[in-house]
């Protein structure tokens, strides 16, 4: 549109950008067929309760469009939450039935892993994270040993996903870690 003139059938071109579409309605606020007013044809006659088609418009007493709030939607984002994954325990490790262990990705990337681990000595991994569930380096975290025993232990995360926890003698291990994923 090479003469600046308003498109009434895509209101949302680059030659829209800067102008102030109104929709024609009828007395029951109905669109009609009529399409758009150009803003020229409504000097001295806007009042607050019109609907404004404009994406950038910021007027608090405007009224959303209905083409408005359907492009609004459509460029949301729809973030889906991840499943729990329930890892397979590797070198005799167990869980228990009441808190299993697992883990999942948020929404901003963070890995989740909680749940409870037993039979875990420290020299072999008890669990082994996938691709997209790392961490960058290597890093260590406290966890909290159970039975009555309430002792601080650490669990040691690696950069190929590998997780190992020393868990004393017949106790259980209750993990709780968060860490950004790569």
């Amino acid at each position: 549109m090479q003469d600046g003139s308003l498109d009434f059938n895509n209101p949302l071109t680059p030659a829209n950008d800067d102008k102030l579409m109104v929709a024609r309605l009828d007395t029951e606020g109905i669109p009609t067929a009529g399409g758009y007013y150009d803003i020229d044809e409504l000097s001295g006659f806007i009042s607050e309760n019109v609907v404004i088609d404009n994406l950038t418009s910021t007027s608090p007493t405007s009224a959303l469009s209905a083409n408005q709030g359907k492009v609004l939607n459509e460029l949301k984002a729809n973030i889906i939450q991840e499943s729990l994954v329930y890892p397979t325990l590797l070198n005799g490790t167990i869980t228990t039935s009441v808190d299993a262990i697992r883990y999942y990705k948020d929404t901003i990337g963070e890995i989740h892993i909680k749940g409870t681990i037993q039979n875990s000595d420290g020299t072999s991994p008890c669990i082994q994270l996938v691709t997209g569930y790392r961490t960058t380096i290597a890093t260590s975290h406290f966890t909290v040993t159970s039975n009555n025993n309430n002792t601080l232990d650490k669990a040691k995360l690696l950069a190929n996903g590998e997780i190992y926890v020393v868990v004393p003698d017949s106790d259980t291990v209750y993990i709780n870690l968060a860490f950004r994923a790569v």
